[in-house]
């Protein structure tokens, strides 16, 4: 986690642009962005059987 501390006689702008560099640098914000649509691993067999139903079900709505 970034942590920035205010220093003697600091405007609250310099504290926040001093903080947004450091957050740069770590790469915080390219995480927050790559883990924003995670999707956990799923076995490809329940993506199989998914597929499979989301099929079925556009057939029958097809059908009727």
């Amino acid at each position: 986690m970034a942590e920035v501390s205010r220093k003697d006689n600091e405007s609250i702008e310099r504290l926040i642009s001093r903080f947004r560099r450091v957050v740069i640098r770590k790469g915080v914000l390219k995480q927050t962005r790559k883990m924003r649509y995670f999707a956990e691993n799923k076995s490809s067999l329940t993506k199989k059987r998914k597929a499979i139903f989301r099929e079925s079900k556009r057939k029958l709505a097809i059908e009727a």
